[in-house]
């Protein structure tokens, strides 16, 4: 089976243990890191099929993350799907300017998670 690789950023260590479980039982592989410089490295090596990131890091913002993502070309490419527990249109349309694909509000429910990254995925 050709399962797909999803880069987990977040510093929250329940979210991150909530979102692997489901992602993995759902075929993914799941590569985790709990700080945006830290996963842009991660993305760089492993050029994952998509990035599933909290908005609201130590070091860098959802939207800072996806703007350092797309300044590079070896890793523009990669989806990216945010995090927040910001509901505001303005945060919406900040991430979708950034290049962000999808941006899902907290709380989070793993089943539509793994429907949104299917879809993305499937674009």
């Amino acid at each position: 089976m050709n399962s797909k690789t999803v880069l987990i950023i977040d510093d929250e260590p329940k979210n991150i243990e909530v979102l692997v479980s489901g992602l993995v039982n759902s075929q993914f592989q799941v590569v985790t890191s709990t700080s945006g410089y830290n996963g842009l490295e991660k993305a760089r090596k492993l050029n994952p099929n998509l990035i599933l990131m909290d908005t609201e890091l130590q070091d860098l913002s959802g939207i800072e993350f996806t703007q350092k993502l797309k300044e590079d070309p070896e890793i523009a490419d990669i989806p990216v799907i945010l995090l927040s527990t910001r509901e505001g249109i303005q945060d919406r349309l900040k991430a979708y300017e950034a290049g962000v694909r999808d941006y899902i509000i907290k709380p989070l429910h793993v089943r539509e998670i793994v429907g949104r990254i299917k879809m993305v995925l499937s674009r």
